[in-house]
């Protein structure tokens, strides 16, 4: 083999080296976040209420990712104040001349709260991925439900049978296809509306 096919070679197996463990990575995170308590209490509500299978595979896996990106926004997001809070300070070492009248101005207006100068052109970009991230980390209120939906939850909500409960939990998500946060919502709802049945099925697995 020449040297120039050598190089190659191990150029591929590093990039594999690292693509592999760059999915692994990916992988633990999912798993650890598979883990996380909402998820969890998303995973057991659904199982109890007859979700199984790939469809309850496909939710979890689905609330996996949204927690993900919420947490990955937030430090990005951190990561950014951080950043401009150690460019202020390091700004603020500087001694400045003291002038004996107002200097005139020159180039565009810096605008700073808090010591942040938001005039900066990153931030437009922040407010934009702030904006991309409210439909996951502030979702849009739960439409509204009416017709066979509507009396479904209504008997959801009311029932006193935790057996015939699974059965209407089961038909309200093939009706409904829910999003997260209509689980929630409904969550919610029994909490308030029905707590027996609500600690039935939180707790089913303990009895």
């Amino acid at each position: 083999m020449n040297m120039l096919g050598f190089v190659e070679d191990s150029v591929g197996c590093e990039q594999w080296v690292l693509e592999d463990m760059e999915k692994a990575k990916k992988n633990e995170k999912m798993n650890n976040f598979l883990q996380a308590k909402e998820v969890k209490e998303m995973r057991r509500f659904a199982g109890e209420g007859g979700i199984c299978g790939e469809m309850l595979r496909e939710y979890r896996f689905r609330w996996a990712r949204e927690k993900i990106e919420e947490t990955e926004f937030y430090q990005s997001l951190d990561h950014r104040f951080k950043e401009d809070e150690e460019g202020s300070e390091q700004d603020s070492g500087a001694e400045e001349p003291k002038v004996m009248a107002l200097p005139k101005r020159r180039g565009e207006i810096n605008y700073k709260i808090y010591g942040l100068d938001l005039s900066d052109s990153k931030w437009s970009q922040v407010a934009d991925e702030i904006h991309e991230a409210e439909k996951i980390i502030w979702p849009k209120e739960p439409e509204r439900i009416d017709g066979k939906c509507k009396i479904i939850t209504d008997k959801i909500l009311f029932s006193q049978d935790k057996d015939d409960s699974f059965t209407l939990i089961a038909e309200w998500v093939q009706l409904l296809q829910p999003s997260r946060v209509e689980w929630i919502n409904l969550l919610d709802k029994l909490k308030k509306q029905n707590a027996s049945l609500y600690l039935k099925l939180h707790f089913v697995d303990f009895f």
